[in-house]
């Protein structure tokens, strides 16, 4: 992701500048509005835009750790 501010190119998962820490305006992937940093859900068409940290993390889980609910 290239910077507006200084056009530095930055590794698409950061939300700042790396080299003068300007903030990365983000957008929905589904519909095209601006999001603010931190945002879960699209205001605009509720698309989920950030995961929760326990769900992705339950993913990398083993089966054999992994909780059986009936």
């Amino acid at each position: 992701m290239r910077c507006s501010s200084c056009q530095t190119e930055n590794r698409n998962e950061v939300r700042f500048c790396e080299e003068c820490g300007a903030p990365f305006a983000r957008s929905c992937p589904r519909c095209g509005t601006e999001v603010q940093p931190g945002t879960r859900f699209c205001g605009e068409c509720g698309t989920q835009l950030l995961e929760r940290p326990a769900a992705a993390a339950d993913r990398d889980l083993p089966d054999s750790e992994r909780k059986r609910v009936t």
